[in-house]
Order: structure tokens, then sequence, then C-alpha cells
């Protein structure tokens, strides 16, 4: 299993490659205005991460067009890779994405 160091190394080069900039998006980076991610964008995002993690993402999946920073990125990558302590500031966002994607799954099992 990867560290969340390197998911998120993972994550930031993915995110730069995709936009085709030259430096590392900043954690507050807006997708679509500061870093110009379209629709299209997002949906190959979300597939070179899977393929890159060699880990699927179902509720990034769900929620790849309502994220809106780079931030909203990494903390939902880390929800679905199984990372049980996020940073500080997002866990209230955290508890709500897990309870969201714990109710999908039990609706879907």
């Amino acid at each position: 299993m990867r560290t969340r160091e390197e998911v998120d190394q993972i994550v930031l080069n993915s995110i730069q490659k995709q936009a085709e900039i030259y430096h590392q998006p900043k954690l507050n980076d807006k997708l679509q205005n500061d870093i110009g991610f379209d629709s299209l964008d997002y949906t190959e995002m979300l597939l070179i991460l899977e393929e890159e993690l060699g880990h699927s993402l179902p509720l990034l999946e769900r929620k790849v067009v309502s994220v809106k920073t780079v931030q909203d990125v990494l903390d939902i990558v880390h929800i679905d890779m199984g990372f049980e302590a996020p940073r500080p500031e997002a866990k209230s966002k955290w508890f709500l994405f897990k309870s969201i994607f714990n109710g999908k799954e039990k609706e879907n099992g």
C-alpha cells in the first residue's frame, strides 16, 4: 500500500500533466479557473489516477465533476484509498463524504 505522501505526489503530478502546466499545482488552485480543466479533463484525470494508483476510485468517480480544488481531489482520493486520518481541516468534509460513500455502498450491496 502506498503512503499518503506517495499518493499526494501521484495526484499532483497527474493534475500537472493533465493540465499541461509547468509548475506543480497548489492545493488551493481551482481546477477550472486556475488550472483550466474542462469536463473532459475531469474524466481523463479520473482514468489516469485509477491507472497510476492501481486502485479504483469510486467516490471520486461519483464526485468528479463537483470537486473544485486540488485539495478536494486529494481529500476524496484519500478516502477512496482507505486513509483513516484526514488532514484536520477536512474532517467535517471527510465524514460527510464517508457517510455518503457508505450509504451508496449499502444501497448497492
